[in-house]
């Protein structure tokens, strides 16, 4: 856990830098699509050094969270065509696969809702949409609203 204590002190001090939104953006850009680390606590520091701020806070962290998003959704997309299917194929058979999938369009909206308030299982949620073809409008959406509630 030493490890994790180091990160955070690292992030602890893009606080006070002159590009600190900038920091706090590209990491809940990243956080949302590959980072382990949650990244909230460095929004908290945010906000207590500047109660001000807050609402922009808000945000430009939803706003990059969603980005992120949409990124691992395209990470998903690209990977299903080089890697993807061969680890359907290597993992499970293609007709589990698709029926996976067909019951990921039906659930979508759910599937999205509840994994927006959980940082690990977003990253899972974002490529995997990404995998199964999601319609995008309703991924950006129930993101927004996760991100935002979560955040808030």
């Amino acid at each position: 856990m030493r490890w994790l204590k180091k990160i955070y002190d690292w992030m602890g001090t893009k606080v006070g830098s002159v590009y600190a939104d900038w920091w706090l953006a590209f990491l809940f850009f990243i956080e949302s699509s590959v980072l382990i680390i949650p990244v909230d606590p460095l929004l908290i520091l945010y906000c207590l050094a500047d109660r001000r701020r807050v609402y922009w806070y808000a945000f430009l962290t939803t706003a990059s969270s969603v980005a992120g998003g949409l990124f691992g959704y395209m990470l998903g997309a690209v990977l299903w065509q080089s890697v993807g299917i061969v680890l359907v194929k290597w993992l499970i058979t293609e007709q589990t696969f698709y029926e996976f999938v067909a019951r990921y369009k039906i659930y979508q909206h759910w599937a999205v809702l509840i994994a927006g308030f959980m940082p690990v299982p977003y990253k899972a949620v974002t490529i995997s949409a990404g995998f199964c073809n999601l319609p995008i409008i309703p991924f950006l959406i129930n993101s927004t609203n996760t991100r935002y509630t979560n955040i808030l």
